[in-house]
């Protein structure tokens, strides 16, 4: 799942890989880390967008759609969820600035950068 973060993973993916019942994987995620199988999906993400934030340029749009979440609406609220925080942590304000930046921009001039 941790080198996987990055795709859209499912308990049913991981039991027709192994050739177990997608119940049985449910059960050992919740066994071996306390969480359920989502729940544990989503903080491997927000810990892998966490490593991305402090140690790339990436903005948050980008490491949302990196990450497969929806938007990065979806990833803040996601990740603000997960970190019981009204903060991102690392340089994501910067990060988020420059995503609100750039969509401003693309609202402003279109697509295209207004060509």
């Amino acid at each position: 799942i941790k080198e996987n973060a990055h795709l859209k993973i499912t308990a049913e993916d991981l039991a027709e890989k192994f050739f177990y019942h997608k119940n049985h994987i449910n059960r050992v995620i919740k066994r071996e880390t306390g969480m359920n199988f989502k729940m544990f999906v989503m903080k491997t993400k927000i810990d892998l967008a966490d490593k991305l934030l402090e140690d790339t340029d990436m903005n948050v749009t980008e490491i949302a759609n990196y990450l497969n979440f929806f938007d990065a609406s979806h990833f803040i609220k996601s990740y603000k969820k997960l970190k019981k925080t009204s903060k991102i942590a690392g340089g994501a304000a910067t990060h988020i600035e420059r995503s609100k930046d750039y969509s401003r921009h693309k609202a402003d001039h279109g697509a295209s950068g207004g060509k």
